[in-house]
């Protein structure tokens, strides 16, 4: 007879671990201004590697004609933005600790004379991806940018206007034959 061996075989779920990103701050974003920082307080981390290859943020809800997200490369990761789906590509090999730094230093800004004439919120969505093959990308994680409202300037009496409006071509508010916008 031919003699019998057993074989024991152990899978670490671990090793085949997808990354982890954390992310959840609000801020809030004001008519024109230079960008923000979206989440500098997000954190990637991945049980089973050193490294991620790939990383999306996304302006999931709330884009609006002029949004931007924005990121200088840095340490091998280098970035391209899509206006029109409103998605920041960031690309190259490189530790968690430097993509944690990217994402970190991504910005948002709106070229838009008014960003929240169609919403006043933009959810920001975040994944990374290790470049594994399996369980290679993260879960999403989101942040949130509250838009502050635009108002138009209000008129003071003594002076005259032309149309009714202000210096953005939206209705003035009080407007009176003797107003202008100030």
């Amino acid at each position: 007879s031919a003699p019998s061996a057993a074989l024991t075989i152990t899978i670490d779920p671990a090793a085949q671990a997808a990354p982890v990103v954390v992310a959840g701050s609000a801020t809030s974003y004001g008519r024109l201004s230079v960008g923000i920082p979206v989440d500098p307080s997000l954190t990637v981390t991945d049980v089973d590697g050193q490294t991620l290859s790939r990383a999306t943020v996304r302006i999931a809800t709330g884009q609006t004609a002029g949004d931007l997200l924005e990121f200088g490369a840095q340490n091998g990761i280098g970035g391209s933005y899509d206006s029109a789906s409103g998605v920041l590509t960031l690309s190259g090999t490189a530790t968690i600790a430097q993509y944690q730094s990217a994402l970190r230093s991504v910005t948002f800004r709106s070229t838009a004379t008014n960003p929240a004439v169609s919403s006043a919120t933009r959810s920001i969505s975040w994944q990374v991806d290790d470049g594994t093959g399996i369980n290679s990308l993260s879960n999403v994680a989101s942040s949130v940018i509250n838009i502050a409202p635009i108002s138009p300037p209000l008129l003071q009496a003594g002076t005259s206007t032309t149309d009714g409006t202000d210096s953005l071509g939206n209705p003035a508010r009080g407007v009176n034959e003797d107003a202008t916008n100030t």
